[in-house]
Formats: structure tokens, sequence, C-alpha cells
């Protein structure tokens, strides 16, 4: 994990930032190449770590897809330092309702958030008063290879469309809170189960730093941007 650290210490640096403010950013992808009943599955999950906060990103980055086994239900992480921040979570997301179905869209979605065992965490869109087998996050359409378990399915839908995101209190986290063991779960049975790997910190050296070069060119030019065309 020293990596991450190592990002984040740069990005405070090019932005001007003292170690005591910068946020911790990790960022984790479902094992390239998974699949579940011979369908392909993605997921990519980014979490800011910030005094007294994580906030979670959980995007479905399967494109068109055939069958409810490739949405996210659930993802299982671990939290360095951290205690309490169980209960209903509401994320701010966009709902999709696919084919014909007449069934009221959810107002306020809710995954459940629970305290596994010591660090770990739980949360889940089919647990309990959370708010599934509907508001699993769907991948982006057109939707035309979708089969009966997403087209016009009463209990499925609606879903979050493509990507949710969580802001979470718990109490202990700082910048310094670590993020591991990551797996992603998909689909409305338990245990259908995909582990995270973490992109490469290189990944946010580049996003970083071009970030940081777009506000200081701004800066420099008024709020807009000049430049040659890149040859390619």
């Amino acid at each position: 994990m020293k990596d991450f650290k190592i990002v984040s210490v740069l990005t405070a640096s090019l932005f001007g930032l003292s170690t005591a403010a910068f946020a911790n950013f990790y960022s984790f992808m479902s094992l390239p190449g998974a699949t579940l009943d011979g369908l392909p599955v993605s997921a990519t999950a980014q979490f800011t770590t910030t005094p007294g906060t994580i906030t979670l990103a959980l995007t479905n980055n399967i494109s068109n897809p055939t069958s409810v086994i490739q949405a996210i239900s659930d993802i299982s992480f671990t939290a360095s330092g951290v205690t309490g921040g169980g209960g209903l979570k509401t994320p701010t997301a966009n709902l999709v309702t696919i084919g014909e179905d007449k069934s009221p869209l959810v107002g306020n979605p809710q995954w459940l958030l629970t305290n596994t065992s010591g660090n770990n965490y739980h949360l889940d869109a089919l647990a309990g008063p959370a708010t599934g087998p509907a508001s699993l996050i769907i991948g982006p359409g057109p939707y035309t290879n979708a089969n009966g378990s997403i087209d016009s399915n009463d209990p499925h839908n609606p879903f979050i469309n493509t990507s949710a995101t969580w802001t979470l209190a718990f109490a202990g986290a700082t910048a310094s809170t670590v993020i591991s063991n990551v797996v992603f779960s998909f689909g409305t049975q338990p245990g259908e189960n995909v582990p995270g790997v973490p992109i490469p910190a290189a990944v946010w050296l580049f996003g970083s730093g071009l970030l940081a070069l777009v506000a200081i060119a701004r800066r420099r030019h008024g709020g807009v941007m000049r430049g040659s065309p890149i040859a390619t």
C-alpha cells in the first residue's frame, strides 16, 4: 500500500495542500476477465479517506448487460483504524427502469452497511431492510441484450444507473486510513463474488499530475487554456 500513500503525498504537493489536509485515494477494479454464469462482470471502486469520512464511488463497467447477474449487489472492504459506521446508507445515484416494468421507483435506494468483524465492512443491497433486489448497480445501456431478469422484471427494477457514491461516517477515519481486501459481488444470490485488485499507482499519478497542470494553466490564463495541437 506504500504506492498509494506516495500518490496522495504527491497529489497534495501538486495542489499546494498540507499533509494534514489532503485525502488518501484508493482505487480497485474487479479481477480482469472475471465471469459469472459465463457472462463478463466488471466493477470499479474508488475510496477517498478523510478525517471522519470514507467516500466510496462504485461503478459497473459492463455496457448493454444481458443478465441481472452482471449487476453489482454489494462490496466488502477493510478500513484500518475505523469503528462504527453501520446502518442503512443512501447513495447519490440515478435510477433507471428497464422495459415495461410499472413498479414504483425507489425514492431513496438504500444499502446496508455492516461491520462483519474487526475493521471489515460489507455494503449490501440485498440485506434485510435494504431496498434489494431492486437498486442493484447496472452498467450503461442501451439494454438491447437484456433478458427477462432485467427487462420488465418487477422485483429487480429500478436499477441504479451505472454508478453510486456513498459518503460514510466512520469514527477514527483519517487521511491515513488504508483500504484493502476489496471484494465485489454481483447478482441477486449471495456468494457471486469477484476479488478486487488495486489499480496501479501510475494511473493516479498521471491523473493527479494532469489535473494539477490544468489548474495551473487556468490560473495563468484567466481560466482559459491555450496551447498547440498535439501530434498523434
